[in-house]
């Protein structure tokens, strides 16, 4: 019944998404190459006359943003975010292409530009996509040292999540893992040390350092963690990571082992979570995370 209900849910596809470096405000004017502008608290959304997903987009994003705002650290921006939303998976290629000279555009689904002030996708990308962009351009402005992991891996975390319509606002729910990433991450899982993901982020991949993020957060410790990045307070510790646990590195290495063997024995049911969502109701979300808790006997 749980794989049978969950395919009638539109598949957003994987969440592949990269961020390219700064520069100088980029000269042509993208918004010629749409038809229609949608304005709204933090974005304006460049779209084409066809689209049915840009209402929705914007709703998403506009909860997203309070929910960071309100649950993880202060989200503010001088400037509106600039959403270019292209028709098709083609078409934002093509785009990527003429706009910005990208080649390697196969299995990307959307893409944060700060020189743009903005980021690119296309219609049913998928709200992760979404998010996880979004989430570039929070962390990059309102973090000026932000450490290197946690700009792809904090920004990962947050295409993962799971939610419903209260009324007139959106819930939102995260710390979920990614089937994708661990379907990507194998074997090596359980060799992943967050001491070497931390320290050296350059050789580890984006799952790896999402792997570390959702550590935080299912600790408690991941807002903790960025009000510490904010301040530069080690707390008389060698590193914000012992900071934000409180702990020594010994003790922390020990948690994670444990967190890496809990997500592997569960492996199986976890590469199974539909893609993130936003539900009707409070009732449907519910019922996902009974079945979540029941396939993996989780309390």
């Amino acid at each position: 019944m749980y794989l049978t209900y969950w395919t009638r849910i539109l598949w957003a596809g994987l969440l592949f998404a990269v961020c390219l470096p700064a520069g100088s405000v980029h000269s042509r004017d993208l918004s010629a190459s749409f038809s229609h502008r949608l304005e709204s608290r933090h974005f304006i959304f460049y779209y084409e006359e066809t689209s049915t997903d840009v209402g929705t987009m914007r709703d998403v994003l506009e909860a997203f943003w309070d929910a960071v705002d309100r649950d993880f650290f202060p989200a503010q921006l001088s400037f509106r975010v600039n959403i270019f939303v292209l028709r098709d998976e083609l078409s934002f290629q093509q785009f990527l292409y003429k706009e910005f000279n990208m080649h390697r555009t196969a299995g990307l689904f959307g893409t944060y530009i700060p020189r743009i002030r903005g980021l690119v996708t296309y219609e049913h990308s998928g709200y992760g996509t979404l998010t996880h962009e979004l989430a570039h351009a929070l962390l990059q402005n309102n973090f000026p040292h932000l450490p290197a992991w946690a700009d792809e891996g904090v920004s990962s975390f947050f295409e993962k999540f799971y939610g419903y319509r209260d009324g007139s606002r959106m819930v939102f729910r995260f710390g979920f893992e990614n089937p994708w990433r661990l379907k990507e991450l194998g074997a090596r899982l359980l060799y992943l040390d967050i001491r070497d993901i931390l320290r050296f982020p350059e050789s580890h991949d984006t799952s790896e350092k999402r792997m570390a993020a959702v550590f935080l957060y299912r600790h408690g410790n991941l807002r903790r963690y960025l009000e510490l990045v904010k301040s530069g307070d080690k707390r008389g510790f060698n590193s914000l990571l012992e900071a934000a646990f409180d702990k020594p590195m010994a003790d922390i290495q020990s948690l994670w082992a444990a967190y890496l063997k809990d997500v592997d024995q569960h492996r199986a049911e976890l590469m199974r979570l539909p893609p993130s969502q936003i539900f009707p109701s409070r009732a449907l979300f519910e019922g996902l995370i009974a079945s979540f808790k029941s396939d993996t006997g989780g309390g």
